[in-house]
């Protein structure tokens, strides 16, 4: 240097201690592959993540490290001040907002929409992007309080906004590297949260039933929830009690206001009769019976239920619109999940101190129905429907995005109760279950074989297809037919079915013991065939399926609960909803 000649020695023990401690980073952050190991003559590639990550590693090892780059490609990895953040939560209608403003450096300064966003558009890493060539390197606990703020955020025409409703998911999203700011508002909410979930309230003693311990928890959920203003999905499995414990719900409730039950016309009528059996002290009203449905509805008051069909709220719409009700109830709550429906709209518009839906199937085929059912019961707690397709159904359904669906499950699942028969099955009555084979007469046996070679066949020519054809589903449906009766699948046949003989036997022996019995077949074809049968042997019977009335419906559940018909025989699909046998 300036013509003179120097000489320097190099620190071998210092360069090797340097080059383990690199090793060392390398693997404990897994950067090398197997087949590429990182040795002292070996370049060793990394991808964008662990490019990072070395460099907030030399960052953070200045004396043993540094970084040169080639002219005009280097990254820059800024360092966050969180103490220098000013973030704050302030409650406005309902909603709290998002305010604040992010000082990263000198030359960059984000909104918190900005910051919010970028987060969601980074990978799950310790890094966010900034722009092509700038990154902000966070730690672990940022990087989770900043997640928790995203998920629980909506983007409302630039206004960052929390719903009301995530008040009790907010602690964590509260404390952490960013000291947010927050009015009293949010502290009294959560405070009122912490007692109203403290409460163990007595079942009513008006309820003419003693519920089983599930379903006293399901109603002390209900009112815990509800007693802080959360709306609440209750969807345990069909037969474990969602009626009762509802209308336990009703009798706690019922001096607050009257309440309305909203249910398919198939399941009005079992309102109506469980409220009378149970909840003996409400005088319940169906609406649907009414000449005077206005007056009816205007005058509701404490201890009153109102039972409507859904089809009501088209017609009647401005008189249950009008009203301020306690309590309400949709029932079968699926009817709703179209949000684009009538009746889901004006349910909407319903004026309601507690909001409570009742379904075995909250999702039945996407999470659009999710969005609406949390709709009406907890009002923009899921963000517009644009906001939760950008935000969860695409990322969900389309992407198989896992950290996604924990953040919905987590948002969704503390207004969600849902039990199912083997979760409670140790306070369910004992089912013995006795499978009875019965073997075909060869005649009998002819017949299923011929059809089932076919429907072979279709299947084995259809397998270079896309899918099976419509043809070869049938074919499939005439061989489950086979199986009951060769009449159902071969109309000339004149032979006896075995099934039928069988079942005829049975019943018999069940009617002759004093007992009663439901039989239930897919095949309102195959129940048709057993009617025959039990004429011919003169034995009573009573018959539903989906052509019988709701009014002629509910007589014959009545005739069948007090003891006046053995044989109840009753089509799955007419008997899935709304029975309570």
């Amino acid at each position: 240097e300036d013509g003179r000649r120097y000489q320097v020695t190099r620190d071998m023990k210092g360069e090797r201690a340097n080059l383990q401690l690199l090793r060392t980073f390398v693997d404990d952050n897994s950067l090398s592959d197997a087949d590429e190991a990182f040795t002292d003559r070996a370049p060793l590639t990394l991808d964008a993540i662990g490019l990072l990550r070395l460099m907030d590693f030399v960052r953070q090892q200045p004396e043993q490290f540094f970084m040169e780059w080639p002219e005009g490609g280097q990254l820059h990895l800024k360092v966050p001040h969180p103490a220098d953040w000013n973030i704050s939560l302030r409650s406005k209608a309902g909603w709290f907002e998002v305010e604040g403003e992010i000082p990263i450096d000198e030359d960059t300064v984000l909104t918190t929409a900005q910051l919010l966003q970028l987060v969601a558009e980074s990978p799950q890493s310790g890094f966010i992007r900034l722009s092509d060539t700038d990154f902000l390197a966070i730690s672990d606990r940022l990087r989770k309080q900043l997640a928790r703020i995203e998920s629980l955020a909506v983007n409302n025409r630039g206004h960052v906004q929390i719903s009301e409703f995530h008040a009790s998911l907010l602690g964590s999203a509260l404390n952490g590297e960013i000291d947010i700011k927050h009015d009293k508002t949010i502290d009294q909410l959560q405070r009122k949260i912490k007692k109203s979930m403290a409460q163990r309230p007595a079942v009513p003693v008006q309820l003419k039933a003693e519920l089983r311990d599930y379903q006293t928890d399901g109603f002390q959920w209900m009112v815990r929830m509800t007693g802080w203003g959360a709306g609440v999905c209750l969807a345990d499995d069909m037969g474990l009690g969602k009626t009762v414990q509802t209308i336990a719900f009703m009798l706690h409730t019922a001096q607050e206001g009257p309440a309305l039950v909203a249910a398919p016309a198939s399941v009005v009528l079992n309102w109506r009769r469980e409220l009378e059996r149970f909840a003996p002290t409400l005088r319940v009203t169906v609406l649907n019976s009414m000449a005077d449905r206005h007056t009816a509805i205007d005058e509701a008051g404490t201890d009153d239920v109102v039972i409507t069909t859904y089809g009501l709220f088209v017609t009647e719409c401005d008189s249950l619109l009008d009203k301020k009700w306690n309590t309400v109830c949709l029932d079968e709550a699926h009817v709703i999940k179209n949000r684009q429906t009538k009746t889901s709209a004006s349910v909407m518009r319903l004026q309601a101190k507690h909001r409570i839906i009742l379904t075995g199937t909250p999702v039945q085929n996407h999470l659009g129905e999710l969005w609406n059912l949390y709709q009406f019961i907890n009002p923009g707690l899921l963000g517009s429907h644009d906001h939760f397709h950008d935000k969860y159904i695409v990322p969900i359904e389309l992407q198989d995005n896992k950290e996604r669906s924990r953040q919905l499950k987590r948002i969704v699942s503390p207004f969600m109760l849902r039990r199912t028969k083997q979760e409670v099955i140790e306070e369910l009555p004992d089912k013995t279950e006795i499978n009875m084979p019965v073997e075909l007469s060869d005649d009998e046996m002819a017949v299923y074989e011929v059809i089932r070679r076919r429907a072979k066949q279709m299947l084995e020519d259809e397998q270079s297809a896309a899918g099976v054809s419509v043809n070869t589903l049938a074919e499939i449906t005439r061989l489950r037919q086979a199986a009951c009766s060769a009449q159902l699948a071969e109309k000339g046949w004149t032979g006896e079915c075995s099934k039928i003989n069988v079942l005829s036997d049975l019943l018999q022996e069940i009617v002759g013991g004093g007992n009663s019995v439901l039989v239930f077949s897919q095949f309102t074809s195959f129940l048709a065939l057993v009617r025959q049968q039990l004429d011919q042997l003169k034995l009573p019977y009573l018959y539903l399926d989906g052509s019988v009335a709701v009014r002629q419906r509910d007589q014959l559940v009545q005739q069948f609960q007090r003891g006046l018909c053995p044989v109840f025989l009753i089509s799955l699909k007419a008997g899935g909803l709304g029975l309570n046998l």
